[in-house]
């Protein structure tokens, strides 16, 4: 075994370079495959999207909402109007 280190991806702590789990956090990697470089590209890539989509939902929200609002203020002066005839 080398006696070479190195940081996990998903922790920062200190490794055995040739880990494929990581002893503090618990976390998979192979290091045939992907680097840790790479590991990290690929946790940015999948948690950027997942913010695009609760971003995306949130507004969707916040217009479905308003929309009613103005909608619901306007049925309801349309009715004051139609008494006041």
């Amino acid at each position: 075994m080398g006696s070479e280190k190195k940081k996990c991806p998903f922790c920062a702590e200190e490794i055995q370079e040739d880990a494929i789990k990581c002893k503090h956090c618990g976390e998979l990697f192979d290091n045939d495959k992907i680097g840790v470089d790479e590991t990290l590209e690929n946790v940015d890539k999948k948690t950027s999207g997942f913010k695009i989509l609760c971003i995306a939902l949130g507004v969707a929200l916040v217009f479905g909402l308003g929309f009613n609002y103005v909608s619901n203020k306007l049925d309801k002066i349309e009715i004051e109007i139609l008494r006041n005839l």
